[in-house]
Order: C-alpha cells, then sequence, then structure tokens
C-alpha cells in the first residue's frame, strides 16, 4: 500500500521503511489478541469475520504515504488515530500548497460514511495551515 501511495513521487526511504515495521508490529499485537478471541471462543463467528476484514486493507499507509512527504509529522494526527472508529476510518487529507510553500491541509470526510464526532471535529478544525518554514522544516 506504500508503494501505491507514492506512486512515481519518489522512492521509499529508510524512515519509511521504518515506520512500515513499526506499523506491521503493532498489527501484529491486535492480529495475536484476534487469534486468541478464536482459539478461547471469545468471539463470535460473525465478529471473528468482520475482524477479519479489518486486514485486508492497510488504511494508516495508505494516509501516511499519500500525502506529501513531511505534512504526516506536521499534523499530529492522522485520519484513523483517534477516530472512534478507528480502522475502519474512511476520511483522508487532502493538501494544497500556497505560492510560498506554506500548505493548507483539508480533513476530508467521506460522504458516504458515518463519520464520527471526532473526524467531524478535525473537518471542521481544518484547513490545518503549516508556514513555508515548517514545511521546509518537515
Amino acid at each position: 500500500m506504500m508503494l501505491t501511495a507514492l506512486g512515481t513521487r519518489r522512492e521509499p526511504t529508510e524512515a519509511d521503511l521504518a515506520w512500515i515495521e513499526a506499523r506491521l508490529v503493532r498489527e501484529f499485537e491486535y492480529l495475536d489478541g484476534f487469534i486468541s478471541d478464536i482459539e478461547t471462543g471469545n468471539t463470535s463467528h460473525q465478529r471473528a469475520l468482520w475482524r477479519a476484514g479489518l486486514y485486508g486493507f492497510p488504511r494508516a499507509a495508505w494516509v501516511q504515504f499519500s500525502i506529501p512527504e513531511g505534512i504526516s509529522e506536521l499534523m499530529g494526527v492522522l485520519p484513523g488515530d483517534d477516530c472512534l472508529g478507528g480502522s475502519m476510518c474512511r476520511c483522508s487529507l487532502d493538501v494544497e500548497f500556497d505560492v510560498d510553500g506554506g500548505a493548507y491541509v483539508y480533513w476530508v470526510l467521506d460522504p458516504l460514511a458515518e463519520s464520527c464526532a471526532v473526524c467531524i471535529a478535525h473537518a471542521l478544525e481544518s484547513p490545518y495551515y503549516f508556514s513555508p518554514e515548517e514545511v521546509a522544516g518537515a
């Protein structure tokens, strides 16, 4: 998903790969809990099917790498990070640069999704603005 999001903009860096590795460690912790719930019978068949579907689309990697490099670090929080729906968050970010190199970051709600109050608040607070100096330093 990282390579798809980056497209032809640039090659992955060592920092990108470290981010992916840290994210995988976290995902395997979730997966271990899921396997434990299945083995102990602590989940229904329907819930297990739903939960298994969460592993099909690595949304965090898409959000991280589909925006210009450095913007994710400036944002502090990305879609899915603090969403009440967790990995089911369907928000995205749209980044526009002004002529001076400043960045406007829009938190975009999916009109077909039922967005949580946290994501709605992020969208209402946007656009987030980062000065040319902040963007250059990221």
